[in-house]
């Protein structure tokens, strides 16, 4: 079974979770909607929801791949 668009970004959002609030500043989207769709209580979040989380996670993983690099060096 494949996973989905929604199950995956809700996977990767949980990864970031005490930085809801940074993550609601950068996809312009409310701590409370952040809470719902990391609990799955979100249904049917819309694309308009999960492009700029997409956005925001990537610059957040990004970020953290970056540190980690320079890290081990």
């Amino acid at each position: 079974m494949q996973t989905s668009l929604v199950d995956k970004t809700r996977t990767r959002l949980v990864r970031f979770h005490g930085r809801y609030p940074e993550i609601g500043r950068m996809a312009n989207l409310s701590y409370s909607w952040l809470t719902k769709f990391a609990q799955g209580r979100a249904k049917n979040p819309t694309m308009r929801n999960l492009e700029p989380l997409q956005r925001a996670l990537d610059t957040l993983e990004a970020a953290e791949t970056t540190t980690n690099t320079t890290r081990a060096s």
